[in-house]
């Protein structure tokens, strides 16, 4: 055998490096919408639970306060708020609602909303328990 006929069995060719490619784009724009739609759905859920962190902890903050801690849309929009959303996201309630200096919850609604996303989070009574109500 010559040089030149190993010199040709290595590599490969333009063409199959070209179909290769091809391949690996095609796959890659059928995966990416699907990923990047997974990973936004995953830091959306990650700012549910952390209002939902912040709800679960109002009644040992209204005792440690020694204070009656009310969400309302007064202060849910204060500077700093009762409760800290994430950026992009707004935090409403239809109605005040209070948690007690002594750790009791009358409890309420709280709506989240994030480009066209809602959230509804109810905290029941008496322990401020959250849950996500299906809309």
């Amino acid at each position: 055998m010559t040089v030149a006929g190993l010199h040709r069995r290595r590599g490969f060719t333009l063409l199959e490096m070209v179909v290769v490619l091809a391949i690996l784009g095609l796959a890659t724009a059928i995966v990416a919408p699907a990923t990047l739609r997974g990973i936004e759905t995953w830091q959306r859920r990650g700012e549910i639970e952390s209002v939902l962190d912040q709800v679960r902890v109002l009644p040992a903050a209204a005792r440690a306060q020694g204070r009656d801690v009310v969400i309302s849309g007064d202060t849910l929009a204060a500077d700093p708020p009762v409760l800290r959303v994430g950026p992009g996201w707004t935090a409403t309630t239809d109605a005040p609602w209070t948690v007690r200096h002594n750790g009791v919850c009358d409890g309420g609604i709280i709506r989240l909303a994030n480009n066209g996303r809602s959230a509804t989070i109810e905290a029941r009574a008496p322990f401020c328990d959250p849950v996500i109500r299906a809309e």
